[in-house]
């Protein structure tokens, strides 16, 4: 799932060797890293175009994936073509699904609710080197 720009040279030759190895694997890589493009390009007749060799390729588990698609293609080609995105509530979504998690029922909704506050506010205040985890040198939230 990595850009293969950003894969140093062993990782790029694993990946030679793996979709050497099994041409449906090769495939796939090839339909992942097109997918990857329609998104980067922002283009959705690269989406249609996807779609149609997804299905002409007959790998089952892409072709799910792709009739799920086709189910709200509507929004899919919004996604693709609208500069907005949901990533900043998608984040929120998975912090407190990691919080929910790591508390495991052993508080209450006010520890819940102070601990989604606290992460919240140090993705806004936080800055490169500081770790996402820690809201100062004193308050450790993990």
């Amino acid at each position: 799932m990595t850009r293969p720009e950003r894969l140093d040279e062993d990782q790029r030759t694993f990946v030679k060797q793996l979709v050497a190895r099994c041409p449906e694997l090769d495939t796939l890589y090839d339909h992942i890293q097109s997918f990857a493009a329609v998104f980067a390009k922002k283009r959705t007749s690269l989406l249609d175009h996807w779609i149609t060799q997804v299905k002409k390729d007959g790998i089952s588990q892409l072709a799910s994936y792709v009739n799920g698609l086709l189910n709200d293609l509507d929004a899919v080609r919004a996604g693709v073509a609208l500069p907005h995105d949901s990533g900043v509530a998608e984040g929120r979504v998975t912090d407190l699904k990691l919080i929910k998690r790591q508390m495991a029922g052993r508080a209450g909704i006010q520890l819940l609710r102070k601990r989604v506050i606290l992460v919240a506010h140090s993705r806004r205040t936080l800055r490169s080197h500081d770790d996402l985890w820690t809201i100062n040198g004193y308050e450790n939230l993990v």
